[in-house]
């Protein structure tokens, strides 16, 4: 009987499960890093986002080194990721103050001339010392909030006011509104020979109105002579 071959070269080695090379190391720590990165910088959507191109690489890598679980991992991470961006899970929701412009045209609505010397003012009324009466007190009481201004020739005075906006924010849709609250903020216009003009503001603006387009036409208000008849 033939004698056995003595074998060369030291026998292979198990591998161990969980051993990582340093290259693999360096890989997970920047890929963390960069998810980091990107929910810090982005929040939610930023998170998803970066899932998602995580995904498309876990999915080509999977493809080229013929490795099945890899293409259905990576599969499934950018599909739910994508689905959770669509379905908003990524919204963001804001909201502040904008200061806008408003324009008022005051004139008799007997003669349609424009009434020089009228004083406007829009007023927010929840700022008063008291709950508001609807429609609010005139004059208006002590410490409540307003922006006055007083008509020129032609009866025109221009008004910066505050208002508050908000919106939301997501991958595929933006809003963005001013909001000219109903019941907080109105108009009272007065001048001599003329009845008092007391009404809310939204009548005029509109409820609200979107914050790349804050400023509506310049709002014309007939102003009934004290000896005119009618409410």
């Amino acid at each position: 009987m033939g004698s056995e071959l003595p074998s060369t070269g030291s026998p292979r080695q198990p591998a161990r499960p969980w051993q990582f090379s340093l290259r693999q190391l360096l890989a997970a720590t920047a890929v963390l890093a960069a998810f980091c990165s990107a929910v810090v910088y982005g929040g939610a959507p930023g998170a998803l986002l970066f899932i998602v191109v995580f995904g498309i690489a876990i999915t080509t890598v999977g493809i080229r080194r013929d490795r099945f679980g890899w293409r259905i991992t990576g599969i499934l991470l950018t599909l739910f990721c994508m689905l959770g961006l669509c379905s908003g899970g990524g919204t963001v929701y804001w909201d502040g103050r904008k200061t806008v412009p408003l324009e008022f045209r005051m004139v008799d609505s007997e003669t349609d001339l424009p009434i020089a010397g009228a004083r406007v003012r829009v007023r927010d009324v929840s700022s008063g010392p008291t709950p508001p009466s609807i429609p609010p007190a005139v004059p208006p009481p002590a410490g409540e909030r307003d922006v006055e201004g007083t008509t020129d020739s032609d009866g025109n005075v221009l008004l910066a006011c505050e208002f508050p906006a908000s919106g939301t924010d997501t991958w595929f849709r933006h809003t963005a509104n001013v909001h000219f609250l109903r019941f907080q903020y109105w108009l009272q216009a007065s001048a001599p020979g003329h009845k008092t003009v007391l009404v809310q503001l939204c009548e005029l603006t509109g409820k609200s109105r979107p914050l790349k387009d804050p400023v509506p036409p310049r709002m014309r208000i007939e102003m009934k002579p004290t000896g005119e008849e009618g409410p």
